[in-house]
């Protein structure tokens, strides 16, 4: 049996914006996740993860509830229903587009590494080759809405209306051509060896924009100020700046923590402990450090703040801000203000 963490899985944001979509079309969600054997508690958790097979479920019976052979290639449509926040955040800090996949290639198995991808250059352009979904064994639809999505993540990130030199498919041309033409903009190819899209080299050179200079700015604070104030406590400045550079993605567990610092877990304890610190104690503290900044920002609401901290609710932060500050997170906000 393959270990689980081997299981191409999805998030939950991402599989909350795909069941809606299906619900925007008429498909009845209860109906839905009752006839895919999904337990619709599931959906409510923030980090929850749902394999490839039980979306690929979701997606054969939305497609033949709907009848709808492209179901999911409307630009309006789609847009209204992806959550590009998580992956446009771990792109924010780079300089240009072919700097941003390479760090999204990274970061996709905590955000949604059924979509993972591999870079191929070709001269000065680039592949970009989904990995999963070559083997035929995937509707057609979940991998053509997956490389459309990906289109719309990087026309979002570089406020361009970036359009690849050409867009492969595995799977035979459609009757009809005209979604795929409306949806990328591109010449396309099927029966091909690879779900792929084609990059040039001037796209690839675009600036990646959006609200996460900001972001990325106060977390390169945070982490000045923790190695001024770790000194020589190096485990502890360490797994501090691996805390706020992943925070943002969702709260990190500790083995997880200490595998990439290259210790065991309780070889990390341990050293953790030698420096008079714990895991927990770090993490409330990095918690509170970036909370300072992050009400200070305007447009940061309570739900993205909670969010960035790693936290699924506002309450969570309610809570937080009561023990860190003694107030409760609009009365702090205020006073910083």
């Amino acid at each position: 049996m393959a270990d689980v963490a081997e299981v191409p899985t999805h998030s939950s944001a991402w599989t909350r914006g795909v069941v809606h979509l299906f619900a925007s079309q008429g498909v009845d969600t209860d109906w839905l996740l009752r006839a895919a054997n999904i337990d619709p508690e599931r959906l409510k958790h923030a980090h929850e993860r749902f394999t490839m097979r039980e979306v690929d479920r979701m997606w054969d019976l939305a497609v033949g509830r709907t009848g709808q052979a492209t179901l999911g290639l409307d630009r309006t449509i789609a847009r209204r229903h992806i959550d590009f926040n998580i992956a446009a955040q771990a792109m924010w800090s780079s300089p240009d587009l072919a700097s941003g996949l390479a760090v999204l290639q990274k970061y996709l198995h905590l955000i949604n590494d059924a979509h993972a991808f591999t870079l191929v250059a070709d001269r000065g352009d680039r592949w970009l080759v989904h990995d999963h979904g070559g083997d035929g064994l995937s509707p057609r639809q979940r991998e053509e809405f997956s490389m459309f999505g990906t289109l719309l993540l990087l026309q979002t990130v570089t406020h361009h209306q970036l359009r690849p030199l050409v867009v492969e498919f595995v799977f035979p041309e459609p009757a009809s051509l005209h979604p795929y033409r409306m949806a990328f903009h591109c010449p396309l190819r099927f029966g091909q060896d690879a779900n792929r899209m084609k990059l040039s080299r001037d796209d690839l050179a675009l600036r990646v924009m959006g609200a996460g200079e900001s972001l990325f700015a106060i977390q390169e604070q945070v982490i000045e100020d923790r190695l001024e104030r770790y000194g020589r406590a190096r485990t502890s400045y360490r797994a501090s700046e691996e805390i706020i550079r992943r925070l943002h993605l969702g709260e990190p567990r500790r083995e997880d923590l200490a595998r990439s610092l290259g210790l065991a877990d309780s070889a990390f304890e341990r050293r953790l402990k030698s420096e008079g610190q714990s895991f927990d104690d770090l993490l409330d503290g990095v918690r509170r450090e970036l909370a300072e900044h992050y009400l200070h920002q305007e447009g940061y609401t309570p739900t993205r703040v909670a969010n960035l901290l790693g936290w699924e609710t506002p309450t969570q932060l309610a809570a937080a801000c009561k023990r860190w500050f003694g107030v409760a997170t609009a009365q702090y906000r205020n006073q910083a203000q």
